[in-house]
C-alpha cells in the first residue's frame, strides 16, 4: 500500500482493493525526505470483502466489524513504516482497540460489495531520540456514505523475534478436527464448539472450545484452540498468536455466551 495507489493484499483486503490517500498538512516530509514527526490525515478507500474465507463465513446479515479491524491495523502499519520512520521489519500489533458502531443499519449486507471510506488520523508515540516507538490511530469510517463507525487503537511495533539456535517449527494457529478430539497437554478433551453458536459457518473457523463445565459460579470459559495452521489468522507471520485470532476468540466466545444464556 502506498499513498494514493492501491494496497498490496492482505487478510482484510481479499476480494478487494484499497487505496490510501495522504492529506499532508506540511510539504516538509517530501521536500526533506524525513519522517513525519506530527499528526498526519489520510483517507482509505476500499471495499467490503467478498469471498473471504472467514470475514464472510458466516450468516451474512451484516459485515463483519473483524474485517474493518484488521484493515486498521494494517493500515497502521504502513503508516508508521511510510510516513513515521519504523523500521520496516517491526510487525505492529494492537496494545489497545476501540471499536463503536454509530449506525446499526449501515452494516446491514447486501449482496454486492459495499464501500467503505476511513478518515484516518495518526500520530507517533513514545518517540525517543526521534524515533518513534508505536502509532496512534483515530478513524472514522462510512459504509456506502453512510456514517456508521468511530474508533481509536494503538499499535506497538515489535521487533522480530531473535533466532534461536534450536527454534521448534511454528506452531499453527488452528487445530483441524481430529487433533482437537484428542485433547490438550493435559488430557482434557477440546472439543470445539458448533459453528453457528459462534456466527461461522464453516467448522474450520471455530476458535473456541466447547464451555467448561466445572467453570466457577458466574463465569464462562472456553479453552483457545490454537495449535495448527490457518491461513488467514496466520498472515500475521511469525509463530506467535494472531491480534485477529485473539480478537475472533473474545467475538465467538460472547457469542456462544449470550446464545448460552439468553438463548
Amino acid at each position: 500500500m502506498r499513498s494514493g495507489a492501491a494496497s498490496p493484499g492482505g487478510p482484510a483486503a481479499e476480494g478487494a482493493t484499497s487505496h490510501l490517500i495522504h492529506r499532508p498538512r506540511s510539504s516538509e516530509h517530501y521536500l526533506l525526505d524525513a519522517p513525519c514527526t506530527g499528526e498526519e490525515h489520510f483517507v482509505l478507500i476500499s471495499r467490503t470483502p467478498l469471498g473471504h474465507p472467514l470475514f464472510n463465513d458466516g450468516p451474512g446479515h451484516f459485515h463483519d466489524i473483524q474485517g474493518t479491524a484488521e484493515m486498521a491495523r494494517q493500515v497502521g502499519e504502513f503508516i508508521g513504516h511510510q510516513f513515521f520512520g519504523l523500521p520496516a521489519e517491526q510487525h505492529a500489533a494492537f496494545a489497545r482497540l476501540h471499536l463503536r458502531v454509530t449506525h446499526l443499519a449501515a452494516w446491514r449486507a447486501r449482496p454486492e460489495q459495499a464501500d467503505l471510506t476511513v478518515r484516518v488520523r495518526a500520530r507517533p508515540t513514545e518517540v525517543v531520540r526521534g524515533v518513534p516507538r508505536g502509532v496512534e490511530l483515530r478513524s472514522e469510517l462510512s459504509l456506502d456514505d453512510v456514517e456508521c463507525a468511530t474508533g481509536t487503537a494503538s499499535l506497538a511495533f515489535l521487533p522480530p523475534d531473535p533466532p534461536l539456535r534450536y527454534a521448534p517449527p511454528p506452531r499453527p494457529a488452528v487445530p483441524s478436527l481430529e487433533e482437537r478430539e484428542d485433547g490438550d497437554a493435559y488430557g482434557a478433551p477440546q472439543r470445539p464448539a458448533a459453528a453457528a453458536e459462534v456466527g461461522r459457518g464453516s467448522p474450520a473457523n471455530v476458535v473456541v472450545s466447547e464451555p467448561a463445565e466445572a467453570a466457577p459460579y458466574g463465569r464462562f470459559v472456553t479453552q483457545l484452540l490454537a495449535s495448527t495452521y490457518h491461513r488467514v489468522f496466520a498472515a500475521e507471520g511469525g509463530d506467535h498468536l494472531s491480534g485477529m485470532l485473539l480478537l475472533e476468540a473474545m467475538r465467538q466466545t460472547a457469542l456462544l455466551a449470550a446464545g448460552r444464556t439468553y438463548g
